[in-house]
């Protein structure tokens, strides 16, 4: 919570300081804005705008979004409708005209503003499911999978498993924990974050590809591997013999067991 309240004649000072201030910005001082003093409004953690117009209301939420900020706008009448289409959130209240309605992105239809809270959790809740969900996907479902193919086209080494077992495995594999990551309970700090950077946060990145694909891939197919060598080690076969062979497993190596 700021200490201190600053107006318009504080941002026209050479020792201007934001750090620990609110601002109050009323309607006919918004006019007299310059781009130096919009720079200065931005930087405060805390701003209100009072007896604004429709236009200027616009003009708040472009100015925002201008410095890459995330804007959300509550709004329940005809003049909150420019400004409810333009901010990354319009939010109507449900007893608001039709206009601000259909400008909207959410409408909170019981307009009691705590459910705002709940619905920006709840976003954030799936975004980071299905963040999880797909770096889970990615290296099991594809990398993991995509490997002993490679090695068996380019090195002759035998499958251990035929495509139907592959299927059955993916089936249960994939299916089963991926529909338990979507329903997973938010994280306890998961409001405590700021809001993502529109255009640059994106659900997919090249962070979680090399995540998925180089680090954890790479270990889910060297157990993999491991297993798959120690199982013909014990049949007496070693690596030696499995590569380049190009066909099947010898039948000598389906009888017998490891253990």
């Amino acid at each position: 919570t700021a200490n201190t309240v600053h107006n318009f004649e504080d941002l026209q000072k050479p020792d201007f300081d934001a750090s620990r201030a609110a601002v109050i910005i009323t309607g006919p001082e918004l006019e007299r804005l310059d781009p130096v003093h919009w720079e200065r409004v931005c930087t405060y953690r805390e701003a209100v705008f009072a007896r604004t117009t429709p236009k200027q209301k616009l003009e708040i939420v472009k100015a925002f979004q201008a410095r890459g900020e995330c804007v959300a706008v509550t709004g329940d009448g005809v003049n909150d409708s420019p400004a409810l289409r333009q901010a990354d959130c319009g939010i109507a209240m449900g007893s608001g005209s039709e206009v601000s309605k259909e400008a909207a992105d959410l409408i909170i239809l019981d307009d009691r503003f705590t459910n705002v809270v709940l619905g920006v959790q709840h976003g954030r809740r799936c975004f980071a499911n299905l963040k999880k969900v797909i770096i889970y996907l990615l290296p099991a479902g594809s990398w993991s999978e995509m490997l002993p193919v490679m090695t068996s086209v380019f090195l002759g080494m035998p499958l251990a498993l035929s495509s139907f077992l592959m299927i059955v495995i993916c089936c249960c594999t994939d299916v089963g924990p991926s529909l338990a990551m979507v329903y997973e309970k938010p994280e306890s700090s998961i409001m405590r974050a700021p809001p993502r950077k529109i255009g640059r946060d994106h659900l997919v990145t090249g962070k979680l590809i090399l995540n998925a694909y180089l680090f954890i891939g790479m270990i889910e197919a060297g157990i993999a591997y491991a297993t798959f060598f120690s199982y013909y080690a014990c049949q007496g076969k070693y690596p030696s013999d499995l590569l380049l062979q190009f066909g099947d497993a010898p039948d000598d190596l389906a009888t017998g067991q490891c253990f």
